[in-house]
């Protein structure tokens, strides 16, 4: 389970099921708010198990879209989106979870 402050979002997702034929070496997260339609870097994240980010910088109340791509030595795969924007707040204890899958599909 991961946090939500009223300025940050940790992100967490599932590692994809293959490769493409080269290990996954870390992920692209970007971000977008409703009203926008660019996408902006939200950071780097290495490979892990679980994979996760922690997103700061955010306006409490208002909506994020994250999508999240696999990296490897053959380049960046397809980026997976989430379902439903979320927003950061205070949990006061409560665990925000944010799971998004993430598929590879690298030709070599």
């Amino acid at each position: 389970m991961k946090d939500s402050t009223e300025t940050s979002i940790t992100l967490t997702w599932t590692a994809p099921p293959g490769d493409g034929g080269a290990p996954v070496t870390g992920y692209v997260v970007e971000r977008r708010e409703p009203s926008k339609r660019a996408w902006t870097a939200a950071g780097r994240a290495p490979a892990g198990d679980p994979p996760q980010l922690g997103v700061a910088g955010l306006v409490e109340g208002l909506a994020y879209t994250f999508r999240v791509a696999a990296e490897n030595q053959v380049g960046l795969g397809p980026f997976a989106e989430m379902q439903k924007p979320v927003s950061p707040r205070s949990q006061f204890g409560q665990s925000l979870v944010v799971m998004v899958m993430v598929m590879v599909n690298v030709d070599l």
